[in-house]
């Protein structure tokens, strides 16, 4: 055996310099999916809902970034780019839908607390709508 010299170079056959894209783009496809799983299709379940539901917002964020380097990787070994676009696309759907589903999930408590006012259920701001019926208030509005 030779011994080992630090600041020699060493020879490295062509085939093993490759740098393969495939473990970042499974990455990338596993964040996608986590993130669309964790919109509310597993949230239901007891300890490990809410552990995916606290890292879905962030696994389609990490899915896109992941998704960019292993397309660049991929392209860049000669390698399929099959896994890493499918990661992309599924991670920026991802990240729309959960998008969309909070603005609809806010828009819908503001309504719900909208009516509740209107009903006299408020909590916290029952005392200041006892002051005005509902009716006197509407008609000042009008």
């Amino acid at each position: 055996m030779e011994e080992y010299k630090p600041n020699e170079t060493v020879n490295v056959p062509e085939g093993e310099k490759k740098s393969s894209s495939k473990g970042i783009s499974i990455a990338a496809l596993v964040c996608g999916l986590v993130g669309f799983a964790g919109s509310g299709l597993l949230s239901w379940i007891p300890v490990l809902g809410k552990v995916i539901a606290f890292v879905a917002p962030l696994a389609p964020i990490a899915g896109i970034v992941l998704g960019i380097i292993g397309l660049k990787k991929a392209k860049e070994a000669g390698e399929p780019k099959g896994l890493a676009l499918a990661g992309l696309i599924i991670s920026i759907v991802t990240l729309v839908l959960s998008i969309v589903v909070a603005i609809c999930v806010v828009a819908l408590i503001g309504v719900a607390g909208c009516a509740g006012i209107a009903a006299g259920g408020a909590g916290g701001l029952e005392d200041l709508f006892q002051q005005m019926p509902l009716e006197d208030m509407l008609q000042q509005m009008q």
